[in-house]
């Protein structure tokens, strides 16, 4: 499948959002996502929608003096095809070897699969990984690690290991600066560590939500939970608070999972938030 790309900037940053890979969401499996009767709403909301599209949005950033990757797509996710985020690094131009910082919002496969090859080799050789502190504090705890299945332990520890050993591992804690104008912000309860990454240049700015909200459909039913939310009332408050103060500040927001290129801002008309999808 070619995948696709969308070129746009912060600022003095160049960006291109990459679908690391999209597909049309199947009814039955958004159920089984939202799978409470309490959700019964958003369900029926959703059945009434054309061709909902269910994305995998990375974000490439060219600041004047870096090269930066936020979040690599499936890559090693069992039973799919490899997501194509590497051909979308290449047809903006980009080799992997070029990713001087590598950007992990939380380490949920379809955002940590793109990190190591087939044969266990760095896809990034020359990066930095940079992951939230608390996220890494509370995952890669061999006693939490115990309690997962043996393939997603493995897969854990197979993508993030290597780059510790190699020494390109940084754990920054919320808030903290990862580049000129780029930090961490805590978003938690998708995961205990869930972070997103705020990116101001030049007087714009950028925030990257990562899983927060899982489709647009889900700013007309806050308290709608995915089962993937470990910690579903703390994301229920994080999703309101940051919905909140993208309307009060304007604030341009990318979604990992929303329609490509997940980019837009969020509106509120009769008390209810509305997705504006960036236009061209």
């Amino acid at each position: 499948m070619p995948t696709a790309i969308h070129r746009f900037t912060i600022g003095d940053i160049d960006a291109v959002a990459i679908a690391d890979d999209f597909e049309v969401m199947p009814t039955e499996r958004f159920n089984g996502i939202f799978n409470r009767p309490a959700d019964e709403a958003i369900r029926s909301a959703f059945g009434q929608l054309i061709d909902p599209i269910f994305s995998f949005n990375c974000l490439y950033l060219h600041t004047p003096t870096q090269h930066i990757l936020i979040d690599t797509g499936e890559g090693l996710h069992q039973g799919k095809p490899h997501g194509f985020m590497r051909e979308g690094l290449q047809q903006a131009g980009v080799q992997p070897n070029q990713i001087d910082t590598l950007i992990i919002t939380h380490f949920h496969i379809d955002h940590i699969g793109g990190m190591i090859d087939d044969d266990g080799a760095l896809v990034f050789p020359k990066a930095r990984l940079v992951v939230p502190r608390r996220e890494w504090e509370n995952i890669m705890r061999e006693d939490f690690l115990a309690t997962l299945d043996e393939y997603r332990a493995a897969t854990l520890r197979r993508a993030l290991l290597p780059y510790e050993q190699a020494g390109q591992l940084d754990r920054l804690d919320e808030g903290a600066e990862i580049a000129a104008g780029i930090h961490f912000v805590a978003l938690p309860g998708h995961t205990p560590g869930h972070a997103g990454v705020s990116i101001a240049s030049g007087g714009a700015r950028l925030l990257d939500i990562a899983d927060t909200v899982h489709v647009p459909l889900q700013l007309c039913y806050l308290d709608s939970i995915p089962r993937f939310d470990r910690a579903p009332e703390q994301a229920i408050e994080t999703r309101r608070a940051v919905l909140e103060q993208a309307v009060r500040e304007g604030t341009l927001l990318m979604a990992f999972h929303f329609p490509f290129p997940g980019l837009g801002h969020v509106m509120q008309q009769e008390g209810a938030f509305v997705w504006q999808p960036l236009e061209g």
